[in-house]
């Protein structure tokens, strides 16, 4: 059952943006626990230290052509159609929220320190987020800090979860809310959602709907969010996954996975007719 608090939480959000990340702000933003008061957008492609293009070169090198075009998609082209739009970004809804947005290759820099210092954040919040964080950002340093992780750690740390679960009949896809460590998705657990009723067929709708969950994770949990000895320790010594190999990616595809099908394509096409019409181009 959903906890309201009485005052709402100062909350700075942590992105890579795109369709995900959109959902959990948008969430956040409906929501009476949570006052959104910034957001940090990552611009990192693949390593920190490259710049776009290099980045996206290294990207498709070792993830290959199906994949690179999938992330591409649901980030950097969402959020540029979403953007022109008005609708269906991070920056987008941080326009019409007249949020102050730092887009950065490296949250842990002075300049990201210095952003969210200067909010005066409570909390921060991340969901779909490829950057690590420093101790001065984990949980418990200057401010509570949280995570949204589409897997039911400690199984399946790291990259593309949802992926790798798959076919995997013992730990199949879920989502945990858990606190921000040094070690990537090593946190204490504060709450998970085992992903029973999953409706989605296709790796990208299977996120987006855990996202939504997440969102209802946070809700559900807000009372516990800055009260940092909440939440139970997981267990040490458990695996951690990096990008996926363009190897196996293609073995995703031949043992019958998808990463998107027609429905969720034709989900951008929509958003393109939209364009396409605010700019009076078609009728």
């Amino acid at each position: 059952m959903e906890q309201k608090l009485n005052r709402p939480i100062r909350v700075v959000f942590l992105t890579s943006g795109g369709i995900l990340g959109d959902i959990v702000l948008r969430g956040l933003l409906a929501s009476m626990n949570f006052e959104v008061v910034g957001i940090v957008q990552s611009r990192r492609v693949f390593k920190k230290r490259v710049g776009f293009f290099h980045g996206a070169c290294l990207f498709f090198m070792h993830c290959g052509p199906i994949y690179t075009v999938y992330i591409w998609g649901i980030t950097t082209f969402s959020e540029w159609l979403g953007f022109l739009t008005g609708e269906g970004s991070t920056l987008a809804r941080a326009k019409a929220h007249r949020l102050p947005v730092f887009r950065t290759r490296d949250v842990n820099s002075m300049e990201g320190l210095n952003f969210i210092r200067a909010l005066q954040p409570q909390l921060l919040i991340a969901a779909h987020f490829d950057q690590k964080l420093l101790p001065p950002l984990c949980d418990g340093s200057e401010f509570a800090a949280v995570n949204i992780h589409p897997s039911v750690l400690p199984h399946y740390k790291g990259l593309e979860p949802i992926l790798r679960s798959w076919f995997d009949p013992v730990f199949p896809p879920g989502v945990t809310l858990h606190r921000l460590s040094v070690e990537i998705d090593g946190g204490r657990v504060l709450a998970f959602d085992d992903g029973s009723g999953l409706t989605g067929s296709t790796v990208f709708s299977r996120n987006c709907e855990l996202m939504r969950r997440a969102v209802s994770l946070l809700n559900i949990n807000a009372y516990l969010l800055l009260d940092l000895n909440s939440g139970y320790q997981q267990p040490a010594n458990a695996s951690y996954h990096s990008w996926p190999t363009a190897a196996e990616v293609w073995k995703f595809y031949d043992q019958g996975g998808l990463l998107m099908d027609y429905c969720d394509i034709a989900s951008f096409f929509k958003k393109f007719h939209l364009l396409l019409k605010k700019m009076k181009l078609v009728a």
